[in-house]
């Protein structure tokens, strides 16, 4: 990771890389789907394997909280226009032209939905 955020130059550093093995057992709960509400919204997406849900999804949950982050929605805002944008998207098929256009598409009713 360290080598994709400081592409294309090379950052040193002293951590050492991971070792899994050292560290023992490793415990996994379930998602808690209460908290995260967005995740079952990501399994439906994936439902939809063959077609752009994922790409409307990613585009529209980066236009919500953009628009948060800059104070013209407020937090929960966020999980309900994304859960909107996606359930009143089309599934089209999957193509590179398609993922873009979806992409697009999911930012500007993000826009419409929060009055931007």
């Amino acid at each position: 990771m360290r080598y994709a955020i400081s592409f294309p130059e090379r950052v040193r550093s002293n951590l050492h890389p991971l070792d899994l093995a050292s560290i023992g057992k490793l415990t996994f709960n379930s998602p808690d789907l209460q908290t995260f509400t967005l995740l079952p919204l990501a399994y439906y997406a994936a439902d939809y394997p063959d077609g752009v849900l994922g790409a409307v999804l990613n585009g529209a949950n980066e236009r919500a909280v953009e628009l948060f982050l800059s104070g013209k929605i407020g937090f929960t805002d966020i999980f309900d226009i994304v859960e909107r944008v996606v359930r009143d998207s089309a599934d089209i098929p999957l193509s590179i032209e398609n993922v873009f256009y979806a992409d697009s598409e999911a930012r500007e009713s993000v826009n419409r939905l929060s009055g931007i």
